[in-house]
């Protein structure tokens, strides 16, 4: 019989927190690029060892791409002009 073991719920940052490691060490998280915080959570190895991070972004993941989305769109135009 297998036991599992119970997650224990983790507290996100909050958008006043510094990050703590990266290009944007010491950045207010929500002075963060949303695209640097999406790669950050589509990498396995940062996601694991940054809970606290994840959570923040799965909370915000929606806001997130909509914010990314939005940068891509204006270069995107800045580019065809």
């Amino acid at each position: 019989m297998e036991t599992t073991k119970a997650k224990t719920p983790v507290t996100p940052m909050r958008e006043n927190e510094p990050m703590g490691w990266g290009k944007h060490k010491h950045d207010k998280l929500g002075d963060v690029p949303a695209e640097y915080l999406l790669w950050a959570y589509a990498t396995p190895n940062i996601m694991r060892i940054r809970p606290k991070l994840r959570a923040y972004i799965e909370q915000n993941k929606k806001h997130l791409e909509q914010e990314a989305q939005t940068i891509a769109s204006k270069r995107i135009r800045k580019h065809k002009i």
